[in-house]
């Protein structure tokens, strides 16, 4: 019983890592787009500034640097959560694989106490067919003293 619920468990942690895993990936595609898209543009408006001011493109690339910069530390903080939720889930999973051993061990013990009172059943019923024998005995003996008393 134990054994197909933590299974169960496991196997929704692990869908859960790869849905997680899924969405980080596809983040990254995205962000990675955009910077490609953004990087793209800041060449073109540097191509065209470039013959105009030399001051412009430096003040566009610090703004540029500025998001690239904001996006990428986005991208850090992500990764450092991920990280944390899947230190959690390993340590949830060997929670699990600690009280599955301990309800392991109690129910291989109940199993044994179990057996032993089978044991024990089986040597009483073996003692009240004794007994029973013992009572026909004795209550024959009763009514043949009874009988010869009166007799």
């Amino acid at each position: 019983m134990v054994g197909p619920e933590l299974n169960e468990r496991f196997e929704r942690l692990e869908t859960a890592l790869r849905q997680g895993s899924a969405q980080t990936n596809d983040r990254f595609e995205r962000l990675e787009g955009l910077v490609k898209q953004e990087a793209a543009e800041t060449r073109e408006y540097v191509d065209l500034r470039t013959t105009e001011k030399a001051t412009e493109p430096h003040h566009h690339m610090d703004i540029v640097a500025e998001r690239l910069t904001q996006d990428i530390r986005l991208v850090a903080e992500g990764q450092q959560a991920m990280r944390a939720d899947v230190i959690c889930l390993k340590d949830g999973q060997k929670q699990l694989l600690g009280r599955q051993e301990q309800l392991e061990l109690r129910q291989q013990a109940l199993e044994y106490r179990q057996e032993r009172l089978e044991q024990r059943q089986g040597m009483l019923e073996l003692q009240q067919v004794d007994l029973g024998e013992n009572q026909k005995a004795l209550v024959t003996e009763v009514r043949l003293v009874t009988a010869r008393r009166m007799s």
